[in-house]
């Protein structure tokens, strides 16, 4: 019903009335083509031959970009099988390319999912997902590799901290990172501390070095022996105790 003057549009048909019925329904079919317009496929120009220039880098390059040996990238890239081939809307993802866009984006740079899905030549979605499987078989992995040393290795780890300090005994060192995260929403936890063949996360990024090291197994295990004759190097932040030896301090004596 028109209420303007009184009037039904039964009766008479308003002219402002009749002007905002066209106009609404000219404002309809424009929202119809603007959804069918921001609906359509889009056809993303990206980089496609970004592995071509992976492979022609030089060791050295490689390892500024991936921050570590190409070797080892490509050691990950033929141990697990989870890695067989990604399907892609636009093009089946090589465990080649799974590969090193993870180890870009997650441990070496610091790039958005757009970039990375640029830079790769795959879609953001596709690139979330890899990354996201991708970590979660290393991590499944990480027990076969994050080991404390024994035998051979053992002696070749205690063998180069000689060469190189001219100390015998050392079995490695310790320390602690502070890495920046979204941290969860019922904890404070924005800190891991990372030990030689071992790890230890999960505390607040303001807490001190040495109580850090004291609420780790690390600090029992320790103490408890399971260095033997051997000990770590610590930074002036760690206490001095028989398995962990601190530098001297200079306190004019």
């Amino acid at each position: 019903n028109c209420w303007k003057k009184g009037t039904s549009s039964s009766d008479s048909e308003c002219s402002e009335c009749s002007s905002t019925s066209q106009s609404s329904s000219t404002s309809s079919d424009d929202s119809e083509e603007m959804f069918i317009y921001i609906t359509k496929k889009r056809n993303l120009i990206t980089i496609t031959n970004f592995l071509e220039i992976l492979n022609k880098y030089e060791d050295v390059q490689f390892k500024e970009h991936f921050r570590m040996e190409r070797k080892l990238c490509t050691h990950l890239i033929k141990s697990h099988e989870v890695l067989s081939r990604y399907k892609s809307v636009r093009e089946n993802v090589t465990p080649e390319k799974a590969t090193y866009l993870t180890i870009w984006y997650n441990l070496a740079n610091i790039e958005t999912l757009r970039q990375i899905s640029d830079r790769f030549g795959i879609c953001k979605s596709t690139a979330h997902r890899i990354i996201t499987k991708v970590v979660n078989f290393l991590v499944s992995q990480s027990k076969n590799y994050i080991t404390w040393p024994t035998g051979s290795r053992k002696n070749e780890i205690i063998k180069k901290f000689n060469e190189k300090s001219g100390i015998d005994g050392i079995i490695g060192a310790i320390d602690g990172c502070h890495i920046q995260i979204k941290k969860p929403h019922t904890t404070d936890m924005d800190i891991i501390a990372y030990y030689y063949k071992q790890i230890y996360c999960g505390e607040v990024g303001c807490m001190h070095d040495s109580r850090l090291l004291k609420k780790s197994s690390l600090y029992d295990r320790g103490n408890n022996g399971i260095l033997g004759d051997n000990f770590r190097l610590g930074d002036s932040a760690y206490p001095c105790v028989e398995w962990l030896i601190p530098p001297y301090k200079d306190n004019g004596n």
